[in-house]
């Protein structure tokens, strides 16, 4: 009996590994995408911006995630930016400033509270929307296994031209991310950390680094997560963002 059921582990084993070697760039990027969806969640963040290794800022952010399509985000903290608001619906983003009582279009390219972040880093959750995925192998990385997936744009709308993406083989993990400018250059970096089950076992810590500039980095905290949420259609609008 033990040799009857390691024989059937051993071919369990050898069916999942030859099912992982023939996924295509695609599938990965897709099982990876699917599992940081955050379709139908408010979420909690804290955001802290460092500055030559001295902590700056730090920003409490509420977001309500409907779809990949529409993403709403409001500060918490400081008082001195509460009520401030980033809105994205489509291709459109919008941000709202209580002090100014007006509302301007952004990019996704704008730095998403003065932090690290781009607008696209925080109101876009998949990445297969706007990136064609390419598989460059499998390398080691902290002693596993890791696809490397270069995500080449598919439009000159979003910030970055290409993204290296690693990718950890056995669970989809995401482990890290390096952006290039559409000029060539090697403008961030992302890892990614699990330190709390807020999310299950995902990442709840997203460290965005500089390369350009020296001792340049913010972290985000992902605080809590309500799934399952249903928003009223309203507050995705326009002309609602200045409503409380």
């Amino acid at each position: 009996m033990k040799y009857i059921i390691l024989v059937l582990s051993l071919l369990w084993l050898c069916i999942g590994v030859a099912a992982a070697q023939e996924m295509s760039a695609d599938e990965i990027l897709k099982n990876v995408d699917d599992a940081l969806d955050l379709s139908g969640s408010v979420v909690e963040i804290e955001m802290q911006v460092y500055r030559e290794k001295q902590l700056q800022r730090t920003y409490r952010i509420n977001l309500k995630y409907q779809d990949e399509d529409h993403m709403l985000g409001e500060t918490l903290y400081p008082p001195r930016n509460a009520g401030e608001k980033s809105l994205h619906v489509g291709e459109n983003r919008w941000l709202y400033l209580p002090k100014l009582n007006k509302v301007m279009r952004v990019s996704e390219s704008n730095s998403f509270s003065n932090s690290d972040f781009s607008n696209m880093d925080i109101m876009q959750s998949r990445l297969g929307t706007d990136y064609t995925p390419k598989l460059l192998g499998i390398e080691q990385r902290d002693g596993v296994e890791a696809y490397k997936l270069e995500l080449t744009a598919k439009t000159d709308d979003v910030p970055y031209k290409t993204v290296i993406y690693w990718i950890r083989k056995g669970d989809f993990y995401p482990l890290q991310r390096d952006y290039y400018t559409f000029s060539g250059n090697l403008l961030k970096r992302l890892t990614l950390e699990t330190r709390t089950n807020v999310r299950g076992g995902l990442p709840d810590i997203y460290i965005m680094t500089s390369v350009l500039e020296d001792e340049k980095y913010t972290i985000m905290r992902i605080s809590s997560i309500l799934s399952d949420q249903v928003f009223p259609p309203e507050i995705f609008r326009k002309d609602a963002l200045m409503k409380r």
